[in-house]
């Protein structure tokens, strides 16, 4: 992921939550902020819920995160360039893990993202 795609700072994360539309896909939550004035791109943020206590699984999810969203993101790239229009979206994942931590796969977090990718997608085009 290029460095101008990564949504940082965390007055970024909370207009992009307040003022973004919002929708869950799964175990993901999803705000996305369009905007017609400014330049063409994406920005995206990637966050885990505190509940899941270990900081080691919360980082493992954001890579897994970031890894799906970069083998898919052609999904918007192709909607967001017909339509000349910027997009901030925060990911947020908010399943919890009760009890002992086990180790989160890529193909758990995968179809929740590409359905989410999609949804986007559908509101970039109308």
């Amino acid at each position: 992921m290029k460095k101008s795609e990564i949504l940082r700072g965390y007055g970024s994360f909370r207009r992009v939550l307040t003022q973004g539309e919002n929708f869950t896909s799964g175990s993901l939550r999803c705000s996305i902020l369009i905007n017609n004035e400014e330049k063409n791109g994406i920005s995206v943020g990637f966050a885990v819920t505190r509940n899941i206590k270990k900081a080691v699984l919360r980082n493992r999810i954001k890579r897994l995160l970031r890894e799906t969203y970069r083998l898919n993101k052609h999904i918007i790239y192709e909607a967001m360039l017909k339509k000349k229009k910027s997009v901030k979206i925060v990911f947020l994942y908010l399943r919890t893990i009760v009890g002992r931590p086990k180790v989160i796969m890529k193909s758990e977090i995968e179809p929740d993202f590409v359905d989410a990718l999609k949804i986007i997608s559908r509101k970039l085009k109308g």
